[in-house]
């Protein structure tokens, strides 16, 4: 890969995370987080 394809790529993963984050934020205030595990479980089916 060129250095600008790596560039690229790393900032999608970027922007990816960072819209998971903020789902997982969103998800966070409308559920109750008592609930065990359940941003593991976000976490694990988004990989």
């Amino acid at each position: 890969m060129t250095e600008q394809q790596k560039r690229v790529v790393v900032e999608l993963c970027q922007r990816r995370k960072k819209r998971v984050l903020a789902k997982k934020n969103a998800d966070a205030q409308t559920h109750d987080q008592s609930q065990p595990g359940h941003q593991e479980d976000l976490f694990k089916s988004d990989t």
